[in-house]
């Protein structure tokens, strides 16, 4: 049986190894790429009308979705991680449920419920707020996740000393 820990021995293979696999993955732009980059007038022409927009739309969504991941998730990653409280495990059982789930379904979901509540609620959800909900819903579990594991490497005896202080605050930070 292989095991994984001749990956992690340092070497040279692994810069080789990492330039590779990029290589590999831009092979189908590479074309693109040489287009782009030498004719002097292409690099103008894309960074300008819908194509600017469009990624400018793009750049906010994205800004939106990991502000929200990051403010709603992360708390509730480290709150599940640094206290016992009833249905915690059903919590976490649950928040890995969205991750499985393409995200074309959930915008389906939110849709369905908007149009049973009425069209306040279909307004509330159309266009970049609903984009940033349907994302969002996502990426919190995936920030909660991520937040939960990184704190249960935190042992007992620094949690407890921290507690014994009068610290929560800064346990929690």
């Amino acid at each position: 049986m292989i095991s994984c820990v001749l990956l992690e021995r340092p070497g040279k293979w692994r810069t080789v190894g990492v330039a590779a696999l990029l290589l590999f993955v831009m092979l189908p732009a590479i074309p693109l790429l040489h287009h782009l980059l030498t004719s002097p007038s292409s690099v103008a022409s894309v960074m300008t009308g819908v194509f600017a927009s469009a990624l400018g739309h793009s750049l906010l969504l994205g800004g939106g979705v990991a502000a929200v991941s990051f403010l709603v998730g992360l708390p509730l990653g480290v709150l599940a991680a640094l206290y016992e409280f009833p249905a915690r495990k059903i919590l976490l059982a649950l928040a890995t449920l969205p991750l499985l789930v393409p995200s074309f379904l959930l915008a389906i979901g939110w849709s369905s419920l908007a149009a049973r509540l009425g069209p306040f609620a279909t307004n509330a959800i159309s266009g970049f707020s609903g984009c940033v909900l349907v994302f969002s819903s996502g990426a919190i579990p995936l920030a909660l996740l991520t937040s939960y594991a990184a704190c249960t490497t935190l042992s007992g005896s620094q949690l407890d000393a921290a507690r014994l202080a009068g610290a929560d605050r800064c346990v929690l930070k």
